[in-house]
């Protein structure tokens, strides 16, 4: 997300403290997941917010788990968001407000246009997907230990090393001198498969 609020301020309104109830399988987080979500949405942003304290005690909401869930205070949940809370009080006391999150080097560019394509029939393969194909390389980044944004294909990635091209199946005339500059000035680029 902070890549595509482009350098704009944004805060998480929602976030769950365990599974939500939106996916085809809703699992539960596994140990950590919860820290590790939070304190990287702190580290982009100043306001960070969790659903609300405490699960209805009658009936069936469709809404993820709240701090306090059914189980109550001595649940695996709880736990942990006392963990987290405990983990933010500290950062908070170490004066670490106005910090700010430093650029990756590498941008995967997004493109709505190829993202749109990408679900045509008419192409060659259905399997075709440049959303998937975005997350699957800044997967990739990560599981190597590396960072990389998620920028639109229209924003200004000259301040970066490195930009990926997945599944951008439609360039314009002027995305392809907007690369070809980059590479000139030294920048490194990678195309993916099925690129314009």
């Amino acid at each position: 997300m902070d890549s595509l609020a482009l350098g704009k301020p944004w805060y998480v309104m929602e976030h769950s403290t365990s599974a939500v109830q939106w996916k085809p399988l809703n699992t539960r987080k596994r140990a950590g997941e919860l820290m590790r979500d939070s304190l990287a949405h702190v580290a982009m942003v100043p306001t960070h917010l969790l659903f609300p304290m405490a699960a209805i005690q009658v009936g069936r909401r469709g809404v993820p788990l709240r701090m306090l869930p059914h189980a109550g205070a001595d649940s695996k949940v709880f736990r942990g968001v006392c963990e987290l809370g405990k983990a933010l009080k500290t950062l908070s006391d170490a004066g670490l407000q106005g910090t700010e999150l430093e650029r990756a080097g590498t941008a995967i560019l997004f493109s709505a246009e190829s993202e749109w394509a990408t679900r045509s029939e008419t192409l060659p393969s259905m399997k075709l997907n440049h959303w998937h194909d975005v997350r699957d390389w800044y997967r990739g980044f990560l599981d190597a230990g590396l960072r990389a944004d998620v920028v639109p294909l229209a924003y200004d990635w000259t301040g970066y090393k490195t930009i990926v091209l997945p599944t951008v199946l439609s360039l314009s005339d002027e995305d392809v001198l907007r690369i070809a500059d980059f590479a000139k000035a030294g920048g490194t680029v990678i195309v993916g498969y099925a690129a314009g």
